[in-house]
């Protein structure tokens, strides 16, 4: 095994507060416009680390209509100023009702090292509870039974948890103007291809992996964004 497997730990500082924004496009829909506000935003707040990244076509459709990921990672006060009022600037930019914000704790299960020359993509699947499920007994299973089952897999680069806050979360996208605030986690991945996610998809030696999902998630809602950091 070449992974680095940091368990159930906290991704990041102390105080650290992770939030991903997945987006979809409006009517004037510009990824180039969004990282320039998000990148104003964020120089503005100070001491928050952000990324945006574009969706990518070649790769497995996931079920979202999400084109675009952000991540931010800095204090909690920090990150609301960033995500503060972030579906009307400017106007149309995003689909303010179909886009999602988690706010929460983000964990890393491994990373393993970059492969040579990889043209890495990063897949975020939002996954939801099961209707009546708690918070805490969702996030115990994904982080205690299916983040050690994960480490088996060969196809994954890095695997982190991003484990959301609700209350946080619906704040979150309230202050934001964004419409899906009951994402429970998102996985993020990252891969050396969108070959190598592909052939995981239809590798059938994790369909003991895949199933185990659905003990703790709503398959029927659970849906992602294949992306790139450079796509346009």
């Amino acid at each position: 095994m070449t992974a680095t497997a940091t368990g159930p730990g906290a991704t990041g500082s102390a105080g650290t507060t992770t939030a991903i924004v997945l987006v979809t496009p409006g009517p004037a829909w510009d990824l180039a416009v969004l990282r320039r506000e998000v990148a104003a935003r964020s120089a503005a707040a100070g001491d928050v680390r952000v990324e945006v990244v574009g969706a990518i076509d070649d790769g497995p459709d996931f079920g979202a209509t999400w084109r675009a990921a952000v991540e931010l990672h800095g204090p909690a006060d920090a990150v609301d100023g960033v995500l503060a009022g972030l579906a009307g600037l400017p106007a149309g930019l995003v689909d303010a009702g179909s886009s999602a914000i988690v706010v929460g704790t983000d964990h890393t299960v491994f990373e393993r090292p970059p492969a040579p020359a990889a043209d890495h993509v990063r897949l975020y699947y939002a996954l939801f509870r099961l209707p009546g499920a708690a918070q805490a007994d969702f996030s115990a299973h994904w982080r205690e039974v299916h983040g050690p089952a994960v480490l088996d897999s060969p196809y994954p680069r890095t695997y982190q948890q991003l484990h959301g806050d609700p209350d946080r979360t619906a704040a979150a996208c309230r202050k934001a103007g964004f419409g899906v605030d009951d994402v429970a986690g998102i996985a993020h991945e990252r891969f050396v291809s969108p070959d190598s996610l592909t052939e995981a998809v239809a590798d059938t030696a994790l369909d003991d992996e895949r199933a185990d999902v659905l003990l703790f998630s709503d398959g029927s809602r659970n849906r992602g964004v294949l992306t790139r950091p450079g796509a346009a």
